[in-house]
């Protein structure tokens, strides 16, 4: 829930300022939206973190870090185009409706919105058994 408030939190921010060329509007409606975003981070990594095995840990970061940065320069690129072709109010709106198309995902699966208090998780070792040793663990 956590993660879908911040979602949203940042989706409600960016609308009005589609509406305004006002920076100190601008820089508060920021203010508000990047508020709630450490602590989503904080919720995505700690359920991951949590559930993982640990075998696993290092690949499913690399993997969340590939996917949340590896698209990251197309934002500017693309966000200027939009803007030098529509303007902004329309660039603005576009970048808020991506926005919001980020939250369906959370809002259509009930067990993302159903997930139980961090303290009820399941812990990695009751989702995956642990791994057998490697060769070279082994004693000789």
């Amino acid at each position: 829930m956590l993660t879908l408030a911040a979602g949203t939190l940042l989706f409600l921010s960016a609308v009005p300022m589609a509406f305004t060329d006002n920076v100190a509007i601008i820089g508060a409606l920021l203010g508000v939206a990047l508020f709630a975003m450490p602590a989503g981070n904080a919720a995505i990594l700690s359920y991951m973190s949590a559930t993982t095995p640990d075998r696993l840990q290092g690949r499913s970061l690399a993997a969340l870090n590939f996917g949340a940065t590896g698209l990251e320069w197309l934002g500017p690129i693309a966000g200027g185009a939009l803007m030098a072709a529509f303007g902004g109010q329309v660039a603005m709106l576009g970048a808020a409706a991506l926005l919001a198309l980020s939250i369906v995902p959370l809002l259509l699966n009930a067990e993302a919105r159903t997930l139980p208090r961090p303290d009820r998780w399941p812990h990695r070792r009751e989702v995956d058994p642990p791994a057998t040793p490697l060769l070279a663990d082994a004693p000789a």
